[in-house]
């Protein structure tokens, strides 16, 4: 028998090699200091700070509009309602803005979310492990392992998300210590937060107690009678539970958020979806039977939140489950699976005879090489290509009780040997192929190198260190390298670009607002974040303020019939890797007056364009930033170029209403 039978009265303890197994306490303080300061500079490797950027710009507006109100009513992005009436965020962020600035509110937030992700998996991992060192491993895997961006977790940019998942975490560890009231009560908080993130915790935690207690499967019919009953008597959200998106809503959606759709999912996204279920499939053949008590409710919740996407939303177009987007419940299933890979790839590795060793180095470089996709993602196909080829060997071998025949042995070598060219060709083609300027090539490839010294470092302080032969080295030069890599992670942290930077911090320049008339929204070519952030005024039209069109039918059409406007411009919002689906055609002709001119004649809120082209025929005012605006635009399918400009050129509306030209 395995030495790893199963032990109901200790579900997550673990027989570590000889001379591993000693507590976190044994290690010593300047150890343990290290450890602490490791994982946290692992973590900065990761996840460099972009500043403003992505979901944290609609979080940080939301901020702004309760410290000014007013100033962006007329905005697209609230016009219709946003998300900000789904948490309490604003509350938490408003005041570090108005105390520390955009910036320096944005970067302190970001610093806090962070510490409490990375404290409350700590505490989940060693209430699932109750061995330190494990601990400790399994949460540098998770930090490192990744099987693409479908579902994500730890952003590296603030929003309610980060805080939710730090107290989801906290949650579950606390119902694996027996204190389910305790973790009910911080599931609760996390809902005022972020729902969408906190329900399929709330779930695990449900089919946790149910199986435990089966009278919680009656609380569980009487609060589906009052969501109901709620829904009945018009109580929004729950309202919606009746509503069914018409044709030309569910349209707009299905143009813009395709990445919404279980039924147009590409391969692209079930691949990594593939990696996940692999793993949580192999660690659940491993598992005992007190760890699948886990596992099992993580993985209903995270399979059961795809079907209900599926059927809910692109069958049925309920708009109450498709706005929950039950899908995004598979980030609890990878953040599992990979918190228990290293325990398991220890189990199998070490349980003899079962296992043979090239098996068990096969699912090491499988993990090693996910690690590294992690930083190049044209890799990610062959290395869940690898990734699951190990699974397979070591399931069949863990399952039989022996070693695969050899002639499986062999087709899997053909295989892997097909794979393997597949997984390095994919470093060789990152710097040129869809997403990766050469720039970004290296900068992947020094996070890369950092990443794999901290991990280093993290290996010799739980193992090596207390090893007679390096005793010399230790604490002082172990204590010396770890600040050393601290200050090198600290130090590139902060990745923001010079333009971001400008945006961020710096007050409205009066040479721009000079230019720029009275208060109504305007139209800032390829960057939202420049009238929101820079300027603290309305935004007419971008890409990315389409983001409610889940959640409102107003902001759906608004937006819809504005980018109908706007797309004739063909300027660079038409032209990135955003929201705005990218175009076989491009404009061959430079703009001219008359564009223009139909385009304030039709939309009348528009107040004034801000474009990086001068049309030759209609009235400009030049502003010249000493700061370069930089993005990435994609001139024609499949190839991304730089673009950089520091000239631009304000076309006021009212000058074209006026002649009526």
């Amino acid at each position: 028998m395995s030495e790893f039978a199963a032990v109901d009265s200790q579900p997550a303890e673990l027989t570590l090699p000889a001379g591993t197994r000693n507590g976190l306490r044994q290690l010593g303080l300047v150890r343990a200091l290290c450890l602490g300061l490791l994982v946290a500079a692992l973590w900065a490797a990761t996840r460099p700070y972009l500043g403003i950027f992505h979901d944290s710009r609609f979080y940080t507006l939301e901020a702004l509009n309760s410290l000014l109100p007013g100033r962006f009513s007329h905005d697209l992005y609230f016009q219709y309602g946003s998300q900000g009436r789904f948490t309490i965020f604003s509350l938490i962020y408003a005041p570090l803005i108005s105390l520390l600035g955009l910036s320096g509110g944005n970067i302190a937030l970001t610093i806090a979310a962070q510490a409490l992700w990375l404290s409350g998996l700590g505490y989940l991992s060693y209430a699932l492990f109750r061995d330190g060192k494990l601990a400790v491993m399994a949460v540098a895997a998770t930090i490192l392992l990744s099987f693409g961006l479908a579902f994500p977790y730890g952003e590296a940019y603030v929003t309610p998300r980060s805080f939710a998942e730090a107290l989801t975490f906290w949650a579950l560890g606390s119902q694996l210590n027996a204190r389910p009231v305790r973790a009910l009560a911080l599931l609760g908080v996390s809902m005022l937060i972020h729902p969408l993130v906190t329900l399929p915790v709330l779930a695990v935690w449900f089919l946790i107690e149910a199986a435990r207690r089966r009278i919680w499967w009656l609380f569980a019919a009487v609060a589906a009678a009052a969501v109901v009953a709620l829904a009945i008597a018009g109580v929004q959200p729950f309202s919606l539970l009746f509503a069914r998106f018409d044709a030309a809503w569910f349209e707009i959606i299905r143009t813009r958020e395709d990445f919404c759709f279980v039924s147009l999912w590409r391969w692209d996204r079930w691949f990594p979806i593939g990696g996940s279920f692999a793993l949580g499939f192999f660690e659940f053949t491993l598992a005992t039977p007190s760890e699948r008590r886990v596992l099992v409710p993580v993985f209903v919740v995270g399979a059961g939140g795809i079907l209900a996407s599926l059927i809910g939303g692109d069958i049925l177009r309920n708009v109450l489950l498709f706005d929950i987007q039950t899908w995004r419940f598979m980030w609890l299933f990878s953040l599992i699976t990979n918190l228990f890979a290293v325990k398991f790839l220890l189990r199998f590795a070490v349980a003899r005879p079962i296992p043979s060793s090239p098996t068990a180095w096969l699912l090491g470089l499988a993990l090693g090489s996910t690690i590294i996709s992690r930083f190049f993602e044209p890799m990610m196909i062959g290395t869940i290509i690898l990734l699951v080829l190990a699974l397979f060997a070591g399931c069949w071998e863990w399952i039989g009780k022996r070693p695969i025949p050899f002639l499986v042995r062999l087709a899997l070598a053909l295989l892997i040997g097909c794979a393997l060219p597949v997984l390095f060709l994919g470093a060789q083609i990152v710097a040129s192929w869809l997403s990766l300027s050469p720039a970004t090539f290296w900068g992947a490839l020094r996070q890369l190198g950092l990443s794999l010294c901290i991990s280093g470092v993290i290996w010799f302080v739980l193992f090596r260190s207390e090893d007679r032969a390096h005793k010399r080295l230790h604490p002082a030069a172990l204590l010396v390298a770890t600040l050393v890599l601290t200050v090198i992670a600290g130090w590139q942290w902060d990745q923001r670009t010079p333009w971001r930077k400008f945006v961020d911090a710096s007050n409205p320049p009066s040479g721009l607002t000079d230019l720029l008339p009275g208060k109504a929204p305007i139209y800032w070519e390829g960057d939202v974040a420049t009238p929101w952030f820079l300027l603290k005024r309305a935004s007419y039209f971008s890409c990315d303020q389409g983001t409610g069109v889940l959640f409102s039918r107003g902001t759906a059409i608004a937006y819809a019939a504005r980018y109908e406007s706007f797309q004739k411009l063909q300027t660079l919002d038409f032209r990135q890797a955003s929201f705005c689906p990218l175009t076989e055609t491009r404009r061959t002709t430079p703009l001219r007056r008359a564009e223009l001119s139909a385009l304030c004649t039709k939309e009348t809120g528009l107040g004034a364009l801000v474009l990086m082209e001068r049309v030759a025929d209609a009235p400009y005012r030049l502003w010249v930033s000493t700061v370069p605006f930089e993005t990435l635009e994609q001139p024609s399918r499949g190839v991304l170029k730089a673009f950089s400009g520091d000239r631009f050129y304000v076309y006021t509306c009212a000058d074209f209403r006026v002649t009526g030209t």
